[in-house]
């Protein structure tokens, strides 16, 4: 067996690298934070493919649509990773309106 890295990323949201808030949607927000892991994944040399769990927070269950059609947009694996969807309160700023935290397993 090979040597295996586990990542795990604390809640991401939808800033882009300005520090910005991207979109007032959850689906333009979803992409973003897909953007950021993307980002933060290859500087661990890993990708989108080596994730194996995710914990998505919304404050608006009703755009889950929204969320899944931009998820598809980056996760197309027929080994799609476990997940949790979790309706809260609300987050730690009121115009975000998801945060997803990430585990990933690289390796063989």
């Amino acid at each position: 067996m090979g040597n295996q890295k586990m990542i795990m990323l604390s809640g991401q949201i939808p800033l882009d690298k300005q520090g910005e808030l991207v979109g007032n949607d959850v689906k333009t927000q979803t992409i973003q934070i897909f953007e950021n892991i993307k980002s933060i994944l290859t500087t661990c040399n890993a990708s989108l493919n080596d994730l194996v769990k995710l914990s998505i927070f919304t404050s608006d269950i009703s755009q889950i649509a929204g969320y899944r059609e931009a998820r598809d947009q980056f996760l197309t694996s027929a080994n799609p990773p476990l997940s949790t969807l979790v309706e809260v309160k609300g987050l730690f700023r009121s115009d975000v309106l998801i945060e997803i935290e990430v585990i990933a397993i690289t390796g063989d």
